[in-house]
């Protein structure tokens, strides 16, 4: 994969630094290898050969039945495909992604394992599905970029993963705060000179701590959950629960990055837009929880 990174970028002339081409004069480089270029100008019918030749190379290489996909090859991937503008392919490599059988090492032939589909460990990268909904919106595949948009941030997998790396740790630490407060309170209690007795002083102190921390978990994410600065053209509808909001937050800015390529860039004409096309993605964002262009929010509207 990363020759075919390599191979892509010299093709499309991505990266032309000067140290990639120091770099390319000291010796044979994965691209030249591979490819076998040479410095002569491509003709741009054969230059789309190379590309559709290196693409189709690339997108075999994920389906081979032994290939273990690791998220860094799978991030080469989208950024090799993305280099290239072929980005079709996407939507089906992310299923394979979560759902390809994995081989057993040291088996012969080879036996393999199938995975959860749904499991927080076939989450795509937050990094990857953006790189590839920025390669979508880039050629103006309107069905592509839902498509991607459905295989990364609104599986399961990516919402249970989200869980286990943001929202357990702090869980954790909660569930475990009634036990320090009340180390703490049974402390503070047995200190000499206090006025009431110390079984009281210990149930005053904990449930005192156990209180202000409970107060201040809960404001916070209030806080978290209602935060809309981020917002630009997508919210969510009235009556979203708090915890869905900050579950599908990587979700709505995708839909909202989408309103804005294919909407107008212009503040004072947004909510202008019209098309099918317009009417379809507004329609397909509602039916998943979002508002556009919310009218008390747009500029002007107050």
């Amino acid at each position: 994969m990363k020759a075919c990174d390599a191979a892509a970028r010299q093709l499309t002339g991505y990266d032309e630094s000067p140290k990639s081409e120091a770099a390319g004069k000291e010796g044979s480089t994965p691209a030249s290898a591979l490819l076998s270029l040479d410095a002569r100008p491509t003709h741009h019918v054969s230059l789309a050969i190379s590309i559709d030749l290196l693409s189709n190379l690339a997108h075999k290489l994920m389906l081979h039945p032994t290939v273990f996909i690791t998220p860094p090859v799978l991030q080469s991937y989208v950024e090799t495909q993305s280099v290239l503008q072929r980005p079709q392919t996407f939507p089906e490599i992310f299923r394979l992604y979560a759902a390809k059988p994995t081989p057993k090492p040291s088996t012969h032939p080879p036996q393999y394992i199938a995975p959860d589909p749904n499991s927080h460990k076939a989450a795509i990268p937050i990094e990857t599905a953006n790189l590839a909904l920025d390669a979508a919106m880039e050629i103006k595949d309107l069905d592509l970029t839902l498509a991607i948009l459905n295989t990364t941030f609104r599986t399961r997998a990516f919402r249970r993963r989200k869980f286990v790396t943001r929202a357990l740790p702090p869980l954790s630490g909660l569930g475990l705060a009634p036990v320090a407060l009340y180390v703490l309170a049974s402390q503070i209690a047995s200190i000499p000179g206090a006025a009431a007795s110390q079984q009281d002083m210990t149930f005053a102190v904990f449930v005192g701590g156990l209180t202000y921390v409970g107060v201040v978990a809960s404001m916070g994410f209030i806080a978290l959950s209602t935060a809309n600065d981020q917002m630009k053209r997508v919210t969510w509808v009235s009556g979203m629960p708090l915890r869905e909001r900050w579950m599908r937050e990587e979700e709505r800015a995708a839909m909202d990055k989408i309103v804005q390529s294919w909407g107008f860039s212009e503040s004072w004409r947004q909510g202008e837009e019209e098309g099918e096309e317009w009417e379809y993605l507004r329609e397909w964002i509602h039916e998943r929880g979002g508002v556009v262009d919310r009218v008390e929010l747009m500029e002007g509207m107050e």
